[in-house]
């Protein structure tokens, strides 16, 4: 009879482990953000080894959607733009197109947020930030909403 119980007991313990670990690798795996239908917003950009911050009250954003586009602000401005990945994480833009609303006297960040994004080359997710890898070492840094 005590080997019975104690047979069961073990059953149960090695249950309730099973379902812990599981659960555990399960939210592990839900915390990295997909590359399609998150919103990114910019956090840092980094050019020729300086790094540059967006004002607080300016947002830079992008969204790449399954058809092959990508959409975002430039700060009071909006873009539109194809895009093509490979098996190598590369990323390449075409047809980048944006409105030329006028946002105030601060553009410096705004026209440098355009051409970097146009001259990416490659992608990497980690933890929950997207790096958008360009030209002449320059990168962008979005975080995931």
């Amino acid at each position: 009879m005590l080997t019975k119980i104690s047979s069961l007991l073990m059953f149960f313990i090695s249950c309730y482990c099973c379902i812990i670990c599981l659960s555990c690798q399960t939210k592990f795996a839900s915390e990295e953000l997909p590359f399609l239908d998150t919103r990114w917003t910019l956090e840092s950009l980094y050019l020729e080894g300086n790094i540059v911050k967006p004002p607080k009250d300016q947002f830079y954003t992008a969204q790449f959607k399954l058809d092959s586009s990508v959409t975002g602000n430039n700060d009071c401005n909006e873009y539109y733009a194809k895009y093509v990945l490979g098996s190598d994480n590369s990323l390449k833009l075409m047809h980048y197109q944006e409105t030329e609303v006028g946002c105030g006297d601060d553009w410096a960040i705004s026209s440098e947020f355009s051409q970097t994004l146009r001259e990416a080359q490659s992608y990497k997710i980690f933890r929950d930030r997207l790096y958008v890898f360009c030209r002449l070492n320059s990168k962008l840094v979005f975080s995931g909403e």
